[in-house]
């Protein structure tokens, strides 16, 4: 008994100089052509969409946490200016007197500050 040889695959690979078909036997069939596993063109657009699936996950990622320092960016940047706008109004005597300002009293210096803004209606710099 004779078996009809394997279609090989229709799938062009560059090689070298030129493209040329790929040669492994064909296992799958498409709009009358033969393919293998890798040049099978629905298989091929399934690893394409995970590839884009994967790559486009990977980079939302990245914007987010972009956005995130971009945030912490903003809001350091406000909370140099109010502290700058309180320095310019309270006394030098009082200011040394207050000293440095500890990490527990942030909240409240905050507060005071955004009270001391609305109370003089000079919102333009530091604004909150």
């Amino acid at each position: 008994m004779n078996a009809a040889p394997k279609p090989k695959c229709d799938g062009l690979v560059w090689s070298g100089f030129s493209n040329v078909f790929c040669g492994r036997n064909a296992g799958y069939e498409h709009e009358g052509r033969h393919f293998c596993k890798t040049h099978h063109p629905p298989s091929m657009k399934e690893r394409s969409d995970k590839s884009f699936q994967l790559y486009k996950e990977k980079w939302e990622k990245i914007a987010a946490a972009r956005t995130a320092s971009e945030t912490a960016a903003d809001e350091m940047a406000q909370n140099a200016a109010r502290y700058l706008w309180l320095r310019t109004r309270v006394p030098h005597k009082a200011y040394r007197e207050m000293g440095l300002i500890n990490a527990y009293g942030c909240e409240e210096i905050d507060v005071a500050i955004d009270a001391a803004m609305i109370e003089s209606g000079d919102t333009t710099s530091g604004k909150r």
